[in-house]
């Protein structure tokens, strides 16, 4: 049961970053706050599953990675983000 629970938190936090990767290189910048928030859930849920699943050290890394992941897509759902740099 750990492994498979540690396997869906693993492809929810892949998915969560494919989003946002695709976010930034394709043109769609229009949608970047629809985006960046369905991200933001794949991100967290994902985060918490594996947090949760493995040994204490390498779920807390994983943890703090996330969580400053999700500052920043937070930071782009708010508009406090420098846009022209971002787009080129």
């Amino acid at each position: 049961m750990e492994l498979q629970s540690l396997s869906l938190g693993i492809l929810c936090v892949a998915a969560g970053s494919l989003l946002e990767l695709l976010l930034y290189v394709l043109p769609l910048w229009r949608h970047k706050r629809g985006i960046a928030a369905i991200s933001l859930i794949f991100l967290a849920f994902g985060a918490g599953i594996v947090a949760v699943s493995t040994w204490w050290p390498l779920g807390a890394v994983f943890l703090i990675i996330s969580i400053y992941k999700a500052f920043s897509l937070l930071r782009l759902i708010e508009g406090r983000t420098n846009n022209k740099r971002l787009q080129a």
